[in-house]
């Protein structure tokens, strides 16, 4: 039986995740005994699916910023619990001091899995751009492996001089693509019960939050309404509610704008969605673009938005300097060529992003 610890420095109900649990739902786990530890939860969406899996979650302190006490008790749980393999899933460098306890608890396989791009805004950020570049560059050593979900993450987590002796492997962030295919009923049902039947619905998924840029969406929004009065705009995920709202009364549309919160059947409303729009100012993936394609969405993607996502003729990319009238133009222009929904399911199972060829994959590594 090998011993896994899935390590992420918080818990909520983003894509990290929901990808995580997807994963182990699709996982042969006969001869693995997994568990989650993290400093911090900030949301129990996941939780019943976890239970299901009898997968516990450890959380530490409770607080992502007492460092050393979080470190002490990640310290205590590796030394109780003697894993083989701890899977790191990290969002700046800072994260590899958990690989040294690992490394000095014995832990063999030690895992850094990278799933960003850039550093969210904060009065602290240029702090922990220096603190991220010292980390990258003097701890990569501490890890045995090393995952990223795109080259853009990649290039943010691991120093290229650390590369010409590392294999970096790319995991793709696969998704249920079945689960995630389109249903007409759950567009009748969602279309209903969200009250939008003759509606144009713009659809975003994800932590409402700058890095995100919803609020670039609202002034979408505002230009979009000048042309087509219909148009209402779907955000599901939680987060920076207040400053969003704050935005939409500037311009008048609040009543255009449905805050779904955080959802555990995102593929339901993908189905109510017309286009899906994603202006990010930085992703390591944008996994939440990859399930709207599956569900025949058209998909308008910031610039910043990786490579790997545009899969199929469902993708669209416009630059956010090209501003928010250049988007409801080209918004538009696509809803005027909405015919039936387009399936693309199997060109995405091609391209690798089955989460059951995925599951396999990584259980596989955690074994080898």
């Amino acid at each position: 039986m090998t011993k896994v610890c899935i390590f992420t420095e918080k818990w909520g109900a983003g894509g990290i995740e929901s990808f995580l649990v997807n994963i182990l739902e699709h996982m042969d786990c006969s001869n693995l005994h997994i568990e989650i530890v993290t400093t911090t939860v900030i949301s129990e969406l996941f939780f019943p699916r976890l239970q299901k899996l009898h997968i516990p979650v450890h959380e530490l302190s409770g607080k992502p910023y007492y460092f050393f006490k979080n470190h002490i008790l990640f310290r205590k749980i590796l030394k109780e619990n003697q894993y083989d393999v701890i899977h790191l899933n990290v969002y700046m460098a800072v994260s590899y001091f958990y690989l040294v306890d690992a490394k000095k608890c014995g832990v063999r396989k030690r895992i850094v899995h990278s799933h960003n791009s850039a550093l969210r805004r904060s009065v602290l950020k240029p702090l922990k751009v220096v603190s991220h570049n010292i980390c990258k560059h003097a701890l990569y050593g501490y890890a045995t492996d090393f995952w990223t979900c795109s080259k853009k993450a990649a290039d943010f987590m691991f120093p290229a001089k650390g590369r010409e002796t590392i294999s970096v492997k790319t995991v793709r962030n696969g998704i249920d693509i079945q689960k995630f295919s389109f249903q007409q009923e759950f567009r009748t049902m969602m279309r209903c019960k969200l009250n939008v039947a003759d509606k144009l619905v713009i659809g975003n998924v994800g932590r409402l939050c700058n890095q995100k840029n919803q609020k670039f969406l609202i002034r979408v929004l505002a230009c979009l309404l000048k042309k087509r009065q219909n148009a209402v705009l779907l955000l599901i995920g939680s987060g920076d509610l207040a400053s969003i709202k704050k935005e939409a009364e500037k311009y008048g549309i609040l009543d255009h704008i449905i805050f779904y919160g955080p959802s555990d059947n995102v593929e339901q409303l993908l189905c109510a969605m017309d286009i899906f729009a994603f202006p990010s100012k930085f992703e390591g993936f944008g996994i939440a673009a990859l399930e709207a394609q599956s569900s025949g969405l058209p998909t308008v993607c910031s610039e910043e938005v990786p490579i790997e996502v545009d899969i199929t003729p469902l993708f669209y990319r416009i630059g956010i300097s090209e501003g928010s009238e250049q988007w409801s133009t080209s918004i538009l222009s696509i809803a005027h060529r909405l015919t039936k929904r387009a399936d693309y399911t199997r060109q995405i199972r091609e391209s690798g992003y089955d989460i059951l060829t995925v599951a396999k994959w990584i259980s596989s590594e955690y074994c080898n």
